[in-house]
C-alpha cells in the first residue's frame, strides 16, 4: 500500500515543476531534451525576433618610422606635424640610409597616414527573418574612410574648425535566420586643421583621444534596425575612442596606442520578445 502511495508521489514531485515551469515562461533540461517557451534564450538563439551587431578596430597597419604597410598590427602610430623630410645638420649618413639615427645628423620624418580596419557584423540571433536591416555610424574627426565594401551611402559633414566627421548608412535589407553579413571599411589618419596627423600636435608627452568610431561624447557607435513580428528592433553598440600617448623618445613623433588594447570588439543586441 505504500509503495503504491509512494509511486504516486513521485509522479506528483515530477510532473509538478514541469506544470509550474509552464507557467513561467521558462526552457529547463529534462533528462533526454528541453522544451521552449518562445521569447526564452536557449542553445544561442532566441526563439523570437533577434538581430546582433558588432565591430572590431583592429591596427595600426602602418610602420610608424617608415609608412610602409604592415600585415601585422604595431600599438604604435606615427603623429607628423607637416613638416617634409629634410636633413638639419648635414652628415654622410643619409648617404648610407642611416639619416635620423645620428644625433648629430637629426631629420623631420616623413609625414604619413595610419592605417586602421573596421569590421562590422550584423546576425539574425533569432528563428523568424528580419527586414529593412540598417547599419548607421559616424567615423572621425581625426580618421576618415580610405575604401570600404560597396552598398554604403555616406554624408560628410565639416565643422567650422575644419575638422571632418563621416557619416555612412548601410543598407542590409533581409536576413533569415542564422544569417550574417559583414562590412570592411579601411580607415586612414587625417591631418587636423593645423596641417598635423591627429591626435597630437606635438611629441613632448602629448596625448588624446582620437575618435575612430562613433560619438564619443554620448558613447554610442553603430546602431542596427531591423523590423520582425509587427515589431522594431534597434541595437546600438559603444563608440570606439582611442587614447594616444608619447613613446618617450622626443623628436621621433611616434605615439603608442595605450587603449583600448587592439584589436578591440563592442557589440549589441535587441530581440522580441523581450
Amino acid at each position: 500500500m505504500r509503495k503504491g502511495i509512494l509511486s504516486r508521489g513521485i509522479v506528483v514531485l515530477v510532473l509538478t515543476p514541469i506544470i509550474m515551469m509552464s507557467f513561467v515562461g521558462s526552457a529547463y533540461p529534462l533528462w533526454y531534451k528541453e522544451f521552449y517557451v518562445q521569447g526564452t534564450v536557449t542553445t544561442g538563439t532566441w526563439q523570437g525576433a533577434c538581430v546582433e551587431v558588432s565591430k572590431t578596430l583592429n591596427g595600426s597597419f602602418t610602420d610608424p618610422y617608415t609608412g610602409k604597410e604592415l600585415t601585422t598590427p604595431t600599438n604604435l602610430i606615427h603623429i607628423g606635424t607637416g613638416s617634409s623630410p629634410k636633413v638639419i645638420n648635414g652628415s654622410t649618413d643619409d648617404l648610407l640610409g642611416l639619416v635620423g639615427e645620428d644625433p648629430l645628423c637629426p631629420v623631420t620624418p616623413e609625414e604619413f597616414p595610419s592605417l586602421f580596419q573596421l569590421i562590422i557584423i550584423v546576425k539574425n540571433c533569432g528563428e523568424t527573418t528580419l527586414t529593412n536591416v540598417q547599419v548607421s555610424d559616424r567615423i572621425g574627426p581625426g580618421i576618415g574612410p580610405k575604401n570600404a565594401s560597396e552598398g554604403l551611402i555616406w554624408t560628410n559633414v565639416t565643422n567650422p574648425s575644419g575638422f571632418t566627421k563621416y557619416f555612412f548608412t548601410w543598407l542590409i535589407g533581409t536576413l533569415g535566420p542564422g544569417d550574417s553579413v559583414r562590412l570592411v571599411i579601411w580607415l586612414a589618419t587625417e591631418k587636423n586643421p593645423a596641417g598635423a596627423y591627429e591626435p597630437t600636435s606635438g611629441d613632448e608627452g602629448d596625448w588624446q583621444y582620437l575618435e575612430v568610431n562613433g560619438d564619443m561624447d554620448h558613447k554610442t557607435g553603430a546602431r542596427v534596425d531591423a523590423y520582425a513580428l509587427d515589431h522594431a528592433l534597434t541595437a546600438v553598440t559603444s563608440n570606439i575612442t582611442l587614447r594616444i600617448t608619447d613613446d618617450g623618445t622626443p623628436g621621433n613623433r611616434i605615439g603608442v596606442i595605450s587603449s583600448p588594447v587592439l584589436p578591440f570588439t563592442t557589440s549589441a543586441t535587441a530581440h522580441y520578445p523581450p
